[in-house]
């Protein structure tokens, strides 16, 4: 499995991150970077946390010429007093679901770039032969090695998703708005979108993570479900 998921309710922050680079190198990248950003998350910003997982990613590429193409999306959400700070790079994604479905992220990715170009449209993309093609990750030694960052205060309570490419290769935004409509209980909702995901053709790991929370004065979490499959 190349996917890698982290969950800390104490220090509350969410990782997700969706290795490439063969089986071993997608595997070795995703684990690195979550057990990276894990230790940096506690004290550091976002920001330096993440260019502190892309120096372990590169010492290791340089160490070890049978993984040195490897890298990883990432997604990432952790709280503030009102809201989330989020961050992501590649085509890994994160929503949220108050009634209606937003997704917050906006994917690094060939076809994506297409699209606001106005050369695809979004069911175009689906089925583009190159839809997998990301153009920013963590391991990239390109100059465009930029995560981006967005702090997002909610208006109304709801639940974030963040989930990699094997759920959202397969499951449209309509489908998934659809199964988050169809129940307000995490593990329900979990185990909907196991079932819609199974239903397809779907070879790819499967890896989420559900996150409901309260907004009143402050943001209050409410509970927590993540899969990794």
């Amino acid at each position: 499995n190349q996917d890698t998921i982290y969950c800390d309710a104490k220090h509350r922050f969410w990782i997700l991150a969706d290795g490439m680079g063969g089986h071993s190198g997608g595997k070795i990248a995703s684990q690195q970077v979550v057990t990276c950003l894990s230790q940096s998350l506690i004290d550091c910003s976002i920001r330096d946390a993440i260019s502190s997982a892309q120096a372990e990613i590169e010492r290791l590429q340089n160490d070890q010429s049978d993984i040195s193409n490897m890298g990883t999306t990432v997604v990432l959400a952790k709280t503030t007093s009102r809201g989330f700070e989020l961050a992501w790079l590649g085509d890994s994604r994160i929503y949220h679901y108050d009634g209606k479905l937003r997704r917050l992220s906006h994917d690094h990715s060939f076809v994506q770039d297409l699209i606001d170009r106005g050369v695809l449209t979004q069911e175009q993309a689906q089925a583009h032969d190159k839809k997998n093609l990301i153009n920013r990750f963590i391991g990239m030694t390109n100059p465009r090695f930029v995560p981006e960052l967005k702090t997002y205060y909610p208006c109304q309570s709801g639940t974030l998703l963040l989930c990699s490419d094997g759920v959202t290769d397969f499951i449209s935004d309509m489908q998934l708005a659809a199964i988050m409509t169809d129940s307000v209980d995490n593990e329900k909702r979990s185990k909907l979108l196991q079932e819609a995901v199974f239903a397809t053709s779907a070879e790819d790991n499967i890896s989420f993570i559900l996150l409901s929370f309260d907004v009143n004065w402050s943001l209050k979490l409410l509970n927590c479900t993540a899969n990794l499959i």
